[in-house]
């Protein structure tokens, strides 16, 4: 059996977790690099000069790619409802609206059978989602055809999005309620896999940063420089998943169903912060997705994202935190 402590642990502990994606998340709005610092004193013939300067010191590449020199020069933009008008947004559109139940019912602290059953709905489009932009890479469906270095290549990313969103949204489905039977004997498979897919998702970022370029990876551009800085966050926060997926690995269905004799609240806890991680995923990728098309230069997408994310993802991981705190733990439950 756990300390008496065990709830304030979980309080303590996974609340510094939430500041943990916060902090980074609010640096990135603050942040403000050299060439957007420069774009925003300078005048039309001068932001045209800078914009011709940008293109000739990047290395080839088809077309106008907002992913490569961002859009701060574009003088008519598409209307984000004409950006997000076809069938892969229109998915991640949905997902996102359930999301937004589940966060509103996690801040309310509702966690009935109407909770668990939209935490089922929001899996299943998390997978539909992962299976989109799985599509999306094998058909090359509104990817870029430029190839760039690391995580930043708008496919490589793409293929990232929807192995993460499949990773979470199986563990939300295996720590929630609504497991169905069969699926906790396939652990010793899907736990490793997601468990790599954490790994790659704290590291690639890190790595596209600081690694040396290629010939085949031309180096970073600013606008390649910031958005590596936002996927740094939130490989940060995948990673914290990777206990989970350790514990799942080595456990059992008979270790789960004691965890939760000893904890009532936890599955509620591990399956909703697990989906809070698959809207924010689903946000940013609709937010990349709205700046490939030049909806708006990065650097306003990114404080929107980051909002959505403190709608999503922040406040109802909070929420859950005060509403079902005292009957998790967050150490013992490993060893239960």
């Amino acid at each position: 059996m756990p300390e008496t402590s065990s709830g304030q642990d979980a309080m303590v502990i996974k609340s510094a977790i939430v500041l943990a994606f916060l902090a980074p998340a609010t640096c990135l709005v603050a942040h403000r690099s050299p060439l957007q610092s420069l774009v925003a004193q300078r005048g039309p013939a001068q932001r045209c000069a800078a914009a011709t300067q940008r293109r000739a010191a990047t290395d080839d590449y088809v077309g106008d790619d907002y992913l490569i020199t961002d859009s701060l020069d574009l003088r008519e933009r598409p209307s984000l409802a004409t950006a997000l008008t076809n069938p892969r947004d229109l998915l991640a559109l949905a997902l996102l609206a359930v999301g937004a139940a589940v966060s509103a019912e996690n801040v309310a602290g509702s966690y009935g059978e109407a909770y668990v059953a939209t935490e089922v709905a929001a899996v299943a489009l998390g997978a539909a989602s992962a299976a989109a932009a799985f599509a999306q890479v094998a058909t090359a469906y509104n990817i870029s055809p430029n190839r760039r270095r690391g995580i930043v290549d708008d496919a490589t990313v793409t293929a990232f999005a929807g192995a993460y969103s499949l990773a979470v949204s199986w563990l939300a489905l295996r720590a929630s309620e609504a497991c169905p039977p069969g699926l906790g004997g396939l652990d010793g498979v899907c736990a490793p896999l997601a468990l790599g897919v954490f790994a790659y998702g704290a590291a690639a970022p890190v790595y596209t940063l600081v690694g040396p370029p290629s010939a085949a990876r031309p180096p970073l551009s600013p606008t390649e420089a910031l958005r590596a800085r936002g996927l740094v966050a939130i490989g940060a926060l995948g990673a914290v998943f990777a206990p989970d997926c350790v514990a799942f690995a080595l456990g059992s269905d008979a270790w789960w169903d004691r965890v939760a004799a000893l904890h009532a609240s936890q599955r509620t806890l591990e399956s909703s912060t697990s989906l809070f991680a698959l809207f924010a995923t689903e946000a940013s990728m609709v937010a990349h997705r709205a700046g490939k098309a030049g909806c708006a230069p990065f650097e306003r997408i990114v404080p929107a994202f980051v909002g959505v994310c403190f709608v999503l993802a922040v406040a109802p991981c909070a929420a859950a935190l005060y509403w079902l705190g005292s009957d998790v733990s967050f150490f013992s439950f490993y060893r239960d």
